[in-house]
This record gives structure tokens, sequence and C-alpha cells, in this order.
């Protein structure tokens, strides 16, 4: 069984922390039956968790799931349901490849760090905190936009398609297509 650990961290935005006058005490309590039933319940086979993350690279994989555990779980004990929730955004978006996957970890990321934001918005006490929370919001809502739009830019293979409006008459001819004139020039 672990012990209960004690840490004093100088971190006023630490949800998961109680406040004790300038600095937050933080309490671990997870038992090693604990930790190994969090493992067991985050396990995938190896091709489900490939399925999700775009790939057939195992190794690939499995780095970035070690990547998404580690940046939605805070403190030494894995968070399951921030796990569980961000690999559920990751097979939501359904990446296709490697930068499909990446991008969409980061976009889960994002959003948790988002979310953790807003909370700490609502609750802040001080203008100083207020100010700080919000321009936290601010940017990582711009990011998380920004990171949509290069989604859609890379499924779309980053091709523009231009719809412009012709009007062909009856006996007119129409191209479609890059058209160059002239001709091969003087011979």
């Amino acid at each position: 069984m672990k012990t209960i650990k004690k840490t004093n961290t100088p971190c006023p935005h630490s949800e998961d922390t109680v406040s004790a006058g300038c600095g937050h005490t933080k309490t671990n309590t997870n038992t090693r039956e604990q930790d190994l039933a969090l493992e067991r319940k985050l396990s995938l086979s190896r091709s489900e968790l490939n399925a999700v993350m775009g790939t057939k690279n195992t190794d690939f994989a499995e780095g970035l799931f070690t990547q998404v555990v580690n940046t939605v779980s805070r403190g030494p004990n894995t968070d399951i349901n921030a796990t569980n929730f961000a690999l559920a955004a990751i097979a939501g978006i359904e990446p296709k490849d490697e930068i499909e996957a990446m991008l969409a970890a980061q976009m889960a990321a994002v959003h948790n760090a988002t979310m953790r934001y807003a909370m700490l918005l609502t609750h802040s006490d001080t203008i100083r905190q207020q100010d700080s929370n919000s321009r936290a919001l601010n940017q990582l809502a711009r990011t998380f936009t920004a990171q949509v739009e290069a989604l859609k830019r890379h499924r779309s293979s980053g091709q523009q398609v231009v719809v412009k409006h012709v009007t062909v008459n009856d006996g007119g001819q129409a191209v479609v297509g890059n058209v160059q004139t002239g001709g091969r020039g003087k011979q």
C-alpha cells in the first residue's frame, strides 16, 4: 500500500490541491491495487490502439498514448477519466495518419487545458488571477481553433477549390482547367 505523500507545491492553479496560504498541499492516496486497476482499465490491444491513433506503427501509437496520459494526468497518478476522455476525443476525430493523430492528441490536450482555465477564471479571487486566467483561456481557445483549421487543411491536402460562375450560351464552348494563351512563338 502506498503511503500518503504530501508536498507543498507553489502552484496557485492546481485544482486537485487544497489551498494553504501562499502554497498548496497535495495528497496522493492511491494504493498499488488502485494503480494496477487503472492500468487494466486503460489497456487496449495494440491493434485497437493503432486504430484509435490512425496508424499501423505500434511504437508511434504507444508513444503518443504515453504522451496523452502524461498530458492529461496531473501529479504522479493516472487520471483515468481524463485519459479516457482524451482517447475518445482522438477516436472521434478519426485520424487517418500520424500527422492527424498528433494533431488530434494536441487538440485533446488543448481542449483539456481550455476547460481547466475556464473553470479557473470562474473561480478567480483577484483581478490578477482573472487577467492571467482570461489571457490563458483566450490563447488556448485561439490555438484550438487554429488546430481545427490545420486539420481541415491537412485533410484537404492543402488544395483550394475556387468556384466561379461561368455562363455558356447555346452553341458555345467552355474550357475547364488551366488555360495558357499564345502560340509557339515565332520560328
